[in-house]
């Protein structure tokens, strides 16, 4: 039977996640910390990617800040001055309801599609980096990995695969098939929202009878060059293990 994903599910119960999160922590708070972020819920997979799309919003800021046409941001000490302001700032996040409430709600859909497609939302990951740079956006943003992080987080620092988007996508399925049976179970995952509001995985897939299961030609490659992958990844894993 096919499966297909109800996504008025999925955004109706990151709204009321939110809002619920937030009615408990605001009753009694005017601002949210980053330390509160942090312990936020018990899922700490949205709170890591709460702080996440804090600073992807912040750099997106300072990318227009250095557009300023009346300054030089090459300059050393300018850059280095930016760099201790941008250390300061970080230490005093300082939000109120009506700007995290979106964070959270975001960071809770992602954590469930991270939960239950690890090998499509970290593919997205991929799409998501600058043109050149993906082994840099990984180490970057690998801190914010809570959930299944061994089926990226082996690709990076990795020779051979340069700057092709095309060959990471292919290594994280093919990498995801190798360790995937030592993956913690998507139902774990899922039951840390159920202290704030139960998440039905019945709902949010639902079947799709008659209709063919749709094939993703980022995560479903040949079988021939998935199984080069796959066969790659357990030369590496084990000679590290030999090491």
């Amino acid at each position: 039977m096919t499966i297909q994903i109800n996504s008025n599910y999925l955004e109706k119960y990151g709204k009321e996640y939110a809002s619920i999160v937030c009615e408990g922590f605001f009753a009694s708070k005017k601002y949210m910390t980053g330390q509160d972020i942090i312990q936020l819920t018990s899922s700490t997979q949205v709170n890591f990617f709460i702080i996440k799309r804090l600073f992807e919003l912040w750099q997106d800021e300072l990318a227009k800040l250095k557009s300023n046409p009346y300054f030089d941001y090459r300059d050393i000490a300018v850059h280095e001055a930016l760099t201790q302001f941008m250390n300061v700032l970080s230490r005093r996040i300082k939000v109120e309801r009506t700007h995290i409430e979106p964070l959270i709600e975001t960071a809770v859909i992602q954590s469930i599609q991270l939960a239950t497609d690890p090998v499509r939302y970290y593919q997205s990951e991929i799409e998501r980096a600058p043109e050149g740079k993906i082994n840099e956006y990984l180490k970057e943003n690998k801190k914010y990995y809570k959930w299944h992080d061994r089926v990226i987080t082996f690709l990076i620092d990795k020779a051979g695969f340069g700057h092709d988007k095309s060959e990471y996508l292919r290594a994280i399925s093919a990498n995801y098939q190798v360790v995937k049976d030592s993956l913690e179970s998507e139902n774990l995952l899922l039951a840390t929202f159920g202290d704030i509001k139960a998440f039905n995985l019945d709902a949010y897939r639902e079947p799709a009878a008659g209709e063919e299961p749709s094939k993703s030609t980022a995560s479903h490659e040949d079988d021939s060059s998935t199984s080069f992958l796959i066969k790659w990844i357990l030369r590496k894993l084990n000679l590290q293990k030999m090491r």
